[in-house]
């Protein structure tokens, strides 16, 4: 690899651990994102089981 793009290499990197390391903060405990986006993950996956159980209905009717 030529040293250019090493270096182009290297920034993309470097701008990478940046994004790290602010979704790091911003998902710190006190900041309360964490306990928001875990009770969205939660409410998703019952909505998701609900909607599978409404499938698994019709096509229970659809083929007795």
């Amino acid at each position: 690899m030529d040293r250019h793009r090493v270096e182009q290499a290297v920034r993309r990197i470097e701008v990478a651990l940046g994004r790290i390391e602010a979704a790091a903060v911003s998902f710190a405990p006190n900041s309360g994102a964490a306990t928001r986006l875990a009770n969205n993950h939660h409410a998703l996956r019952e909505e998701v089981a609900a909607t599978l159980r409404d499938l698994d209905e019709l096509i229970e009717r659809l083929n007795p």
